[in-house]
């Protein structure tokens, strides 16, 4: 039997979804906006989209949402937008260790080349300072293996890492190129992906 996700609603758009498509934000004693990826930390949070416009509208809700009955919190909530990217690029990095672990990766340009004509590749990864040739070799591949209904077969994501960063995620030197494989291992990795996609 599945286990059934707690619903939220979105401060921003207003909308009822699972609370794992969600951000939690709480307010420290000290009235700082502090960004609840795992949704662990004691105190009454508030729950928002890691998108771009459901975080403007929330700066507005957000210092009465964590004020509850009584006023508002004096927080800065203009800050919300910026702690959201913040904490989303340290969970990708978490993410990345993660799936690597697990054996879902694939690494360096020839490994990930065998691994998107094989069709195992899901996402293939560059680093920030990848250079232009490998840039076009990536996307030479996403064109060359379409899909059964004529799109990608796999995503193409611009990682906010330089390849010295991916690598001590990885455990490797330098990683300019990898592939999230079609494995369970790499399920966190891929939502960490869209969430950070989504911010824009």
């Amino acid at each position: 039997m599945s286990k059934r996700v707690p619903q939220r609603t979105c401060i921003g758009c207003r909308a009822t979804t699972g609370a794992d498509e969600l951000v939690r934000v709480v307010a420290s004693p000290d009235d700082q906006v502090v960004v609840d990826l795992r949704g662990r930390l004691p105190g009454r949070g508030a729950w928002v989209h890691a998108r771009a416009g459901c975080l403007d509208r929330a700066i507005q809700a957000l210092p009465r949402a964590l004020g509850g009955r009584g006023a508002p919190r004096a927080i800065d909530a203009t800050v919300l937008p910026e702690r959201v990217r913040q904490a989303a690029v340290r969970t990708l990095g978490e993410a990345l260790s993660l799936a690597a672990a697990g054996g879902a990766l694939a690494r360096g340009r020839s490994a990930v080349g065998q691994a998107v004509k094989e069709g195992r590749a899901v996402v293939v990864l560059l680093s920030s300072d990848a250079a232009a040739r490998t840039v076009r070799q990536v996307h030479a591949w996403e064109a060359s293996f379409p899909g059964e209904d004529g799109e990608p077969a796999i995503e193409v994501h611009r990682l906010p890492l330089t390849s010295d960063q991916v690598g001590q995620q990885v455990g490797r030197g330098r990683v300019v190129v990898l592939a999230a494989l079609d494995a369970p291992a790499s399920l966190y990795l891929r939502r960490q992906l869209r969430r950070l996609r989504s911010l824009g």
